[in-house]
């Protein structure tokens, strides 16, 4: 809390004086008699008076707390039996039971006897788990299109079947804890900026990560190196967790990612409704023809908003029924005519009011019943009045740009029509590429083996 009376304080006090001097009014008019009788309990209004004080004082208490919490790298998942665990938490947008990731070293300190316990569970784990990657991978036939891909499954194999040979004796950095969802009493999700600090700690194996502060581990995450950024792409921590077994769902995911890496990439891209396939090995399209369907997909969802905020109806606002916008709706009609399994959609949609441009970006997976889910999620803005001369020069450099320039004065004729474009096309490119970017980083995680990095 601030220095000095903080407003929710100064709210409880205001109302404790404003009850008070209503009630001293209401005694003023009463005699003698009536005023010590009345003085002698405890008045109603005075009583909610102080309730209200101490319940915002409590909440205040309560609020600051939460922030001191916040302020640390890691997840903080509270039991109703009073344990607590410190971490981070697995699957916390799932149905399933809750798994949090903790360092070995923390909770043998805060809990011997229950890390022993677990310990013992992760090791009868990872045996069901050897035999059962073991059995899935002997399940996958090789077909001899996708070369790199039969090569990956026959490396791992190999690694998985000589681990049940001879297990490897050595301890993960971390456990994995199983939690039944109604064992919970709360839990406080750090911020992804946050928890990519925590990453960065335990990568670098800093003491006590648990407990400090955010600012105090970057501090010492730039010691040891002057040039450090936390929003680099994040090391590879999989071989420090030990094997657990996976269920259909996260398999069918796992072997998906792995599929479009090595194997088959299904990769649209589009903007408004309009999804097209795209791709080296794909037929090459009528690209006058692309662009006006995209052209008019943009300009119409443009101008329905413009029209919509104009008559103060929320037009192209509202959720669709099923939660999944129409342009991902497009991809995945196109994904089972292919009769494919998943596929990675990019979206772009161009502000020209605002001057940005922003891109979306999915990777999705069918599950049982045709259930598609996101398996994974980007997305970027851009301002086209923030790019750099660098990322201008990207685009001034395509073979296409001077018949753009020719085309757009001859409708407009001005230079500052072209100027701002470029500046446009810029925002668009650069938010792609890091959309991309992040996305080549999520496949290339799960290129390494198909027993992690934990889904």
């Amino acid at each position: 809390m601030k220095k000095g009376l903080s407003s929710g304080f100064r709210t409880a006090h205001r109302v404790c004086l404003l009850l008070f001097v209503a009630e001293k009014r209401k005694l003023s008019g009463e005699d003698s008699s009536r005023k010590i009788h009345r003085e002698a309990r405890a008045s109603p209004l005075l009583l909610l008076g102080l309730m209200v004080f101490f319940l915002v004082v409590s909440m205040e208490k309560a609020e600051s707390q939460q922030s001191n919490r916040t302020r640390v790298a890691v997840d903080i998942l509270n039991l109703k039996s009073r344990q607590q665990f410190r971490g981070i938490v697995l699957n916390a947008n799932t149905n399933e039971d809750l798994k949090i990731a903790v360092s070995r070293e923390w909770f043998q300190h805060v809990d011997e006897k229950a890390s022993g316990k677990i310990d013992k569970e992760a090791k009868s784990e990872e045996e069901r788990a050897r035999q059962q990657l073991k059995g899935r991978l002997e399940q996958l036939t090789s077909t001899g299109k996708h070369p790199a891909f039969d090569f990956f499954v026959k490396k791992e194999l190999e690694r998985v079947t000589a681990a049940i040979a001879a297990p490897p004796d050595n301890e993960g950095q971390f456990l994995v804890v199983t939690l039944k969802r109604s064992q919970i009493a709360s839990l406080i999700v750090a911020s992804e900026a946050n928890r990519r600090v925590a990453i960065w700690g335990w990568s670098e194996r800093l003491p006590k990560m648990e407990s400090r502060e955010v600012s105090d581990i970057l501090k010492e995450l730039k010691s040891k190196d002057k040039d450090f950024d936390a929003t680099l792409s994040l090391p590879d921590l999989s071989t420090r967790f030990p094997m657990m077994e996976q269920s259909e769902s996260q398999w069918r995911t796992r072997l998906a990612i792995v599929s479009h890496g090595l194997a088959e990439r299904i990769e649209f891209q589009g903007s408004g409704k309009v999804m097209i396939q795209v791709g080296d090995d794909k037929q090459p399209q009528n690209a006058n023809a692309i662009m006006t369907q995209m052209l008019q997909a943009q300009t119409e969802s443009v101008l329905g908003e413009f029209l919509g905020e104009l008559l103060g109806d929320p037009i192209n606002k509202s959720p669709l029924p099923d939660g999944k916008p129409d342009w991902i709706k497009a991809a995945i009609a196109k994904t089972e005519s292919l009769g494919v399994g998943y596929f990675h959609a990019t979206h772009v949609k161009l502000d020209p009011f605002g001057e940005t441009a922003s891109v979306e970006s999915v990777f999705m997976v069918k599950h049982d019943e045709g259930d598609w889910r996101v398996a994974w999620n980007g997305r970027r803005d851009e301002r086209a009045s923030q790019q750099t001369a660098a990322s201008i020069a990207r685009v001034t450099k395509d073979s296409q740009i001077e018949s753009l320039k020719n085309s757009l004065q001859a409708i407009v004729g001005v230079n500052d029509a072209f100027d701002r474009a470029i500046r446009f096309g810029a925002a668009t490119m650069t938010a792609q590429q890091s959309v991309n970017d992040q996305f080549e980083t999520f496949v290339e995680r799960y290129l390494r083996r198909l027993d992690g990095p934990p889904l």
